[in-house]
């Protein structure tokens, strides 16, 4: 067994029996089920209950047939916030964390005592995993999160709640300007946009294609909404306002030439904890 698959299954050992994945190194091991319903506990440490390894099968048995071990497990671990997650939500990808990162960083630069407190627009929210990991780590900022879907707002709204964190949501299509006129300007605009190709739709992983097609898609080429965000959203930043957005592998030289086309300032990309460019800051 892969190490991978290893990982993973203790992470549903851990969840059905309630205890942390490390936990079940020590201290769980299954048993076999005689005709005459004993167990066998082996060394003696404890062992599964009926309808702890009932649960256990029906995720094992969701998992290969290639449901997400996010969406199974309902919560995954986002910048060390968890994040509740399901049918019709973006999973939430290490990858993301580099946005929040660059986030954070730009926000500590211009915070001052002599400056009202920045001002964050998160598109695309999704479950709001950047948006509640931006706030979380400068809690005195007000965070806007902008999604249209409302599978997704429904993880959104329930995620601000889960972390006990105040966040503005706005409900609506990021094409509609008229939804975050009113409270810009914004010092930073952050997004992880939908960027998959016409192509890439149709060769996706088995656990992709359970994700919403809708947080998917990016038109033709991956790009449509890097063009509109690059276009339109410059008119809501702020006097030096920065733009922060992820992408996709091998994008990173057309979403530059996007927002070179749009007058945008110091563009300057990022890479991943793998070595790939994987988000661009630029101000206006």
């Amino acid at each position: 067994m892969s190490t991978n698959l290893l990982i993973e299954a203790r992470q549903i050992c851990a969840y059905v029996l309630g205890v942390t994945p490390y936990e079940t190194y020590e201290t769980y091991e299954t048993y076999e089920t005689y005709e005459a319903g004993e167990f066998d506990f082996g060394s003696g440490k404890k062992a599964y209950t009926v309808k702890q390894l009932d649960l256990l099968k029906q995720m094992t048995e969701q998992r290969r047939c290639g449901v997400p071990l996010q969406y199974i497990l309902g919560t995954w671990e986002f910048y060390a916030l968890p994040i509740k997650v399901g049918e019709g939500v973006l999973i939430p990808r290490a990858e993301s964390e580099l946005v929040v990162d660059l986030a954070i960083a730009n926000i500590k630069g211009i915070t001052s005592p002599k400056n009202p407190p920045p001002k964050v627009l998160d598109l695309c929210s999704g479950s709001g995993c950047i948006a509640l990991a931006i706030k979380a780590n400068c809690p005195d900022i007000s965070v806007f999160a902008l999604e249209s879907s409302k599978k997704a707002l429904g993880y959104l709204k329930h995620n601000i709640e889960l972390n006990s964190l105040e966040i503005t949501v706005i409900e609506g299509d990021l094409h509609d300007m008229s939804l975050c006129g009113s409270a810009a300007p914004f010092d930073l605009i952050t997004a992880n946009p939908p960027y998959l190709t016409a192509a890439d739709m149709q060769n996706l992983q088995i656990e992709v294609s359970h994700e919403p097609a809708i947080a998917l898609y990016g038109g033709e080429d991956g790009l449509d909404f890097y063009r509109f965000i690059a276009q339109n959203y410059k008119s809501l930043l702020a006097k030096k306002g920065v733009l922060i957005l992820e992408f996709g592998m091998n994008m990173h030289t057309a979403v530059s030439e996007i927002l070179e086309e749009h007058g945008y300032n110091r563009i300057t990309l990022y890479k991943d904890l793998s070595g790939i460019e994987r988000a661009v800051k630029c101000e206006i």
